[in-house]
């Protein structure tokens, strides 16, 4: 019989800001533009932690944000028409 795991992995800001190649001002900039998602545990401390499926589901939705960006601006580009020879 399989057990499955109910720990959770989590991530403080600077581990994010490492990941992201920025500077965990940046995180707080990001938060507080609501471009990155909020922590989903707050230690005792006040430390901001989050969980794995929060930072990936972050990223498949910013990942898809920019794919379609992306797609709208070469649907909106002028093709010129092709000579006919």
């Amino acid at each position: 019989m399989t057990r499955e795991s109910t720990d959770k992995h989590y991530h403080s800001k600077p581990a994010l800001a490492d990941r992201y190649g920025v500077s965990p001002r940046t995180i707080d900039r990001w938060r507080s533009d609501e471009v990155f998602p909020a922590p989903d545990l707050t230690l005792p401390n006040g430390a901001p932690r989050w969980s794995d499926e929060i930072i990936v589901s972050h990223e498949r939705g910013a990942v898809s944000s920019k794919a379609s960006a992306v797609s709208s601006k070469a649907s909106d580009a002028v093709v010129p028409p092709r000579d006919a020879a």
